[in-house]
């Protein structure tokens, strides 16, 4: 039975894997998360299969784990692959796999331990399961380390190709005719934030703040998990390769515009280097962030608005 259920949790979560990234192109990415997912039930099988020396209480112990892991990850990946897109929609097939390890890792050397030390095959499968924990710990404290020490640091977007500096400024576009059809209360204005990036006078190099303080949620990222906040830097750290307010350039009478939207509910902010990058060269870029559709939106008088679930534009 358990070995029955292993099988049908490493072909479920490569199958919900595959579908959740059949948009992405990269075979190369969908092949490590297929490896990654299925890599505990994997160790689980060969464990089942080398358990007939165990003790019961440890043979027990693995049996639950197995069966604990098995549906609460295809019901996690399963979540995941059939809700709207996310942009972090790879985090549960992340963090599943890494948890599924810590658990096995920890629970079942302390059970073998407790109940097959004093035969020689359980004081082997102890040590080995040791070491394996002890090489988990120490790789994620330098997991950790590593974390800490990217959040301290600063660090500034790449410098443009183009031969412009590059301005920027933030508005809010109000449509005082229309009412926003998506929004979650009857009669709300339709309202976009939005980023220019344009060519502007003066010599390129001048940096600025990534995020703008009064376009920050306040507290810091309101919609992602805490885990993932600890896997990205701070972006009160990040120095974007533009200045607020610039003038334009007037080396040309006019310039061509580009508009630009984030896919998958992503905000325009995850395209700054394309965005600064295109304005050096003469473009005039305009982002917008549309509340409701967004992920989430910070309007500069304090307004957070985060995406509802309906909405998948």
């Amino acid at each position: 039975m358990v070995a029955i259920a292993l099988i049908a949790g490493a072909l479920g979560s490569v199958g919900l894997v595959l579908y959740a990234g059949r948009r992405n192109p990269s075979l190369l990415l969908r092949l490590i998360f297929i490896i990654w997912v299925s890599s505990p039930f994997i160790v689980l099988m060969w464990a089942n299969r080398a358990a007939k020396g165990w003790s019961v209480m440890t043979r027990t112990t693995l049996h639950l784990v197995a069966l604990v892991l098995t549906p609460g990850s295809l019901v996690i990946y399963a979540a995941v692959a059939v809700s709207p897109p996310k942009t972090q929609g790879a985090f549960a097939f992340v963090v599943v796999p890494l948890v599924s390890w810590l658990i096995m890792a920890t629970v079942i050397p302390l059970v073998a331990l407790v109940s097959g030390r004093k035969t020689p095959l359980g004081q082997r499968i102890f040590k080995g399961l040791a070491v394996l924990a002890l090489l988990l710990v120490l790789g994620v404290g330098a997991l950790a380390g590593s974390l800490w020490k990217e959040q301290s640091t600063e660090l500034t977007l790449p410098a443009p190709t183009g031969p412009f500096a590059v301005g920027r400024t933030i508005n809010v576009w109000t449509d005082d005719a229309t009412f926003d059809a998506v929004a979650p209360v009857p009669g709300t204005k339709r309202e976009l934030l939005v980023w220019m990036k344009y060519p502007a006078a003066g010599k390129p190099g001048a940096t600025s703040d990534y995020v703008p303080a009064e376009v920050r949620p306040p507290g810091g990222r309101v919609s992602d998990p805490l885990i993932f906040k600890l896997l990205t830097r701070d972006v009160s750290k990040v120095r974007a390769r533009s200045t607020d307010h610039a003038e334009l350039s007037p080396q040309e009478s006019s310039y061509s515009v580009v508009l630009m939207r984030g896919g998958a509910s992503s905000p325009v902010l995850n395209y700054s280097t394309l965005a600064e990058d295109l304005a050096s060269h003469g473009y005039v870029v305009v982002g917008i962030d549309a509340p409701y559709r967004t992920s989430v939106v910070v309007f500069p008088d304090g307004r957070v608005i985060t995406r509802t679930p309906e909405n998948n534009g």
